[in-house]
């Protein structure tokens, strides 16, 4: 049993709501039943975790592999680029741009959720659709809320984060345990192992951020 095999287990028990919850964060991306600011927020937010889920597609059926290693620099380049110098500072996952456009009483608290949702990337990669639905569900949760007539209290959202990590506490706690005692949770390894290395798109498999370089071979 590898990586794959494992992980494929908790994607079966997404099976019926990892499509729900995508269809779900696409009509999100064009309503107008949250007001603003927080609706670029949540439109951003969904867009987001609606390209995790097409890119983890592409992984598990093989159609990443198909690509150049241009388009897979390109790929790189969009998923991190809000980090980057001259970017970040307006970025969601910044707390100080978050709490300038939503507010104190949202703005730190959503902003958090934001950064969990781009520590996704990583997981994405290892086929990891458990993870990306569950945050998914979460979104539209609290997303739900905002779209009442009356905003929601700011206890309520923490209340939505906490009952969240309270309910799936056991599971991430498996996850942790399991990446540092099973050998067989070898993600890294097949990288490496089943990997030509003289295609450099082996280094995009890790899901990480990448600055496009230029490589040289030199002669010793």
């Amino acid at each position: 049993m590898g990586y794959r095999e494992i992980w494929q287990a908790y994607r079966e028990e997404t099976k019926e709501r990892f499509p729900l919850v995508m269809e779900r964060l696409e009509k999100i991306e064009t309503e107008e039943t949250v007001q603003q600011p927080y609706r670029n927020y949540f439109r951003y937010a969904a867009a987001f975790l609606r390209r995790l889920g097409e890119l983890e597609e592409e992984i598990i059926s093989g159609k990443w592999e198909e690509k150049s290693l241009e388009e897979v620099q390109q790929e790189n380049r969009l998923l991190y680029e809000e980090l980057l110098p001259g970017n970040y500072e307006k970025s969601y996952g910044n707390p100080a741009y978050a709490v300038r456009e939503l507010g104190e009483h949202y703005g730190k608290i959503l902003s958090a959720l934001y950064a969990d949702i781009r520590s996704l990337i990583p997981y994405v990669f290892e086929g990891r659709r458990y993870e990306i639905t569950i945050f998914s569900e979460l979104l539209v949760e609290i997303y739900n809320s905002f779209e009442e007539e009356e905003l929601p209290k700011e206890q309520e959202i923490q209340q939505n984060l906490y009952w969240f990590f309270h309910d799936y506490g056991e599971v991430f706690t498996e996850f942790g345990v399991m990446a540092q005692t099973n050998p067989d949770l070898d993600f890294y390894t097949r990288i490496i192992m089943d990997s030509d290395l003289e295609d450099l798109r082996y280094l995009y498999r890790y899901g990480a951020i990448l600055r496009k370089m230029k490589l040289r071979r030199q002669n010793f």
